[in-house]
């Protein structure tokens, strides 16, 4: 993929374990990873920085301004 967009809240499990799971394999290393979220409190940045996490985007969110930071971390030249 060129973008891991992950939602922190998912039915059965945690954003964060699955992105835990997913972390150790090379593949993804280079891949930008935007977590959509809930909680943004300070221990809770500091706590995505250090799983490498790009951008955190707290919910409830525009869709529009998602679709920009998304655009940008791929460097894609649009217009909205």
């Amino acid at each position: 993929p060129d973008i891991i967009l992950l939602d922190t809240i998912l039915p059965n499990i945690k954003g964060l374990r699955i992105l835990e799971t997913l972390l150790p394999h090379l593949e993804i290393q280079n891949i930008p990873i935007m977590l959509l979220t809930e909680r943004m409190r300070l221990a809770d940045r500091q706590l995505y920085s250090d799983l490498g996490i790009t951008s955190a985007i707290s919910k409830p969110f525009d869709t529009i301004d998602l679709a920009k930071q998304i655009a940008t971390k791929l460097n894609w030249d649009l217009e909205f």
